[in-house]
Formats: C-alpha cells, structure tokens, sequence
C-alpha cells in the first residue's frame, strides 16, 4: 500500500500542476492521475519515471514552439498514450514476467517515437511528404512525414530503450523496444493517410481536427487521430510480444 501512497502524492501533485498550467483538460487530469497512481503502485518510481518523462518532453516541445500554445490532452488522448502500458502494467503486477515490463516500456517508447516525430517534424522548413507517395502534404495533417520528424522519431525510440537497459536482464530485449518503437512511427502514419479529414463546404484544404461547419472529406468516418495512436500502438505491441517470445 506504500507505494500506492506515493503514487497517489506524486501523481496529485504531478496533475495539479499540468492542470493549472493548462495541459491537461478536467477529464485528462483525471485519468493521468488514475495512470499514474497504478504504475507507480503496480511498478514503482522507475516505470513511473519513464511515463512522467514523456508527458514532461512532450510539454516542453510544445511550449517552446512559438506557433502552438500548449496542448489540453483530454481523457481520451490521456488513454491512447497510457492506457497500453497501464494493462501491461497490471499483468507485471500480477505476474512479474519480464515480457509484460518489455511490452510496458515498448508502449511508452512507441507512443513517444510517434508523437515526438509528430511535434519536432513541424520545425521542418520544408512541407511534408506522404508515407506511402511521397508527394507534398498540408503540414499537420495525418499521414505525412519529413526526414526531421523521422530523425526525432529515431532518436526517442532510442532514448527510451536506452531507460529500458536499466529496467530488463535480456539485453537483447532493449534491441527490439527500438526497432518496434520506431516501427510505430511508421506504422501511424501509414494508418493516418486513412485517418478521417475534414474541409469546409467548397474548400479543398483539409484538417484533421473537426470544427464547426465542417463535413468529412475523406478517410474511415470512425478513425479518429487518437483511434490512430491506439491501434498503431497495439499492433506494435503485438509484434514486439511476438518477437520477444520466439526470437528470444
């Protein structure tokens, strides 16, 4: 119960701060501290160092990027990049295999690989290129990369495997957080070519967020951005567990 204490103080005092700062929306707040109280009570401070970094990195882009203001995740946004590692989370817990710590931090480092290509891409000066026809997209729309944002998106699969030397005895199981990690990167934004895109009536731009007065311009009506990020991440999950349990 001592650890869910700390959990429960460190992931309250974590929360009312993103709160306050506008990070996080009443219903984020919520489920960030739900997340975090069980990682750190099923895990302790190192799984929960590992979450907390990539809300902290994922912030700090953010507020130093002169044309965004920093983004309120909601519970939903909250869940696609927790949820995942929080199941794993319990099964560690429960049975304390080392695949289910494998498969926790590859989760966050999958997340972290997309969503840090994702941000850090937008510096690029030059537009993005789909992933699949390599022609010029609308910056910020689904689907679209750049050899900056890949970089990035190397450079956190590596980062969080990196974290993972100090958490896993099978070292060659850190080689596959990274290639799987970075996979994920690739696999989002393959899938966000089919994400929904929405225009306003007559105009030809397209957005990926709808707003008022907006229709559906292309893509599956059901696959939202955060649907995107959560399947992505369960299917390389999937294939991590699978590499893990017949290569290793």
């Amino acid at each position: 119960m001592t650890s869910y204490l700390l959990g429960f103080i460190i992931s309250s005092a974590i929360v009312v701060l993103a709160y306050y700062k506008k990070t996080l929306t009443t219903q984020g707040a919520i489920m960030a501290f739900i997340i975090g109280t069980i990682i750190y009570g099923l895990m302790g401070f190192y799984a929960f160092f590992i979450l907390l970094s990539f809300f902290l990195i994922a912030f700090l882009i953010r507020f130093f990027h002169e044309s965004q203001t920093p983004e309120e995740r909601n519970a939903a946004q909250v869940f696609a990049i927790g949820g995942v590692a929080t199941f794993f989370a319990f099964l560690y817990g429960y049975y304390e295999y080392e695949l289910f710590k494998v498969l926790f931090i590859g989760a966050i480092a999958g997340a972290a690989a997309d969503a840090f290509s994702s941000e850090i891409g937008q510096f690029s000066k030059n537009p993005p290129l789909s992933i699949l026809t390599l022609k010029e997209m609308k910056r910020g729309l689904s689907g679209g990369v750049s050899p900056l944002g890949l970089l990035f998106g190397f450079i956190a699969a590596l980062f969080y495997s990196g974290l993972a030397v100090f958490a896993l005895e099978n070292i060659r199981a850190v080689f596959l957080i990274l290639i799987f990690a970075f996979f994920n990167t690739v696999l989002d934004s393959i899938l966000g070519l089919a994400q929904v895109k929405y225009k306003y009536p007559g105009d030809k731009v397209l957005f990926d967020q709808k707003k008022k007065g907006m229709i559906i311009a292309e893509g599956i009506g059901w696959l939202t951005n955060n649907r995107v990020n959560l399947i992505s991440n369960l299917m390389t999950i999937a294939l991590l567990a699978l590499s893990y349990i017949y290569l290793l």
